[in-house]
């Protein structure tokens, strides 16, 4: 069984998605992923806590991981987790446009639930 990051779901070894929230799984690949992972993890955490300059900072880390891979899911999780911290921060207008690369990056893949969670965050007032 695999623990999700984001939501504590327990899922199948074979899972690569959570099968309650859709939030790409850690993979035995580890390294670059698993610090992401962390890296969300600690960036959620801290908006949640006020704490909106080290989030971002971690966000963006993440985002940056992320984003020198070939894993679409992740990269697409590390924007939607920018967005939120954005968000959180009062600024949605710069959130959006987190959202909408995620939101492509799920179609792209094929992601459909990853991708419905972006369309609600893309839909949700500020």
């Amino acid at each position: 069984m695999v623990a999700c990051a984001a939501c504590g779901e327990e899922n199948p070894a074979r899972a690569r998605f959570c099968l309650n929230c859709g939030t790409p799984l850690a993979t035995a690949a580890g390294g670059r992923e698993t610090r992401k992972v962390v890296t969300v993890a600690r960036a959620k955490v801290l908006a949640a806590q006020g704490a909106g300059d080290q989030a971002e900072r971690l966000a963006r880390e993440a985002v940056d991981l992320a984003a020198r891979t070939d894993h679409l899911e992740e990269h697409a999780d590390a924007l939607m987790t920018l967005a939120e911290v954005l968000r959180r921060a009062g600024r949605a207008a710069e959130a959006a446009p987190a959202l909408r690369e995620a939101l492509r990056l799920c179609e792209l893949k094929g992601n459909t639930v990853l991708a419905h969670r972006a369309r609600e965050a893309l839909a949700r007032p500020s």
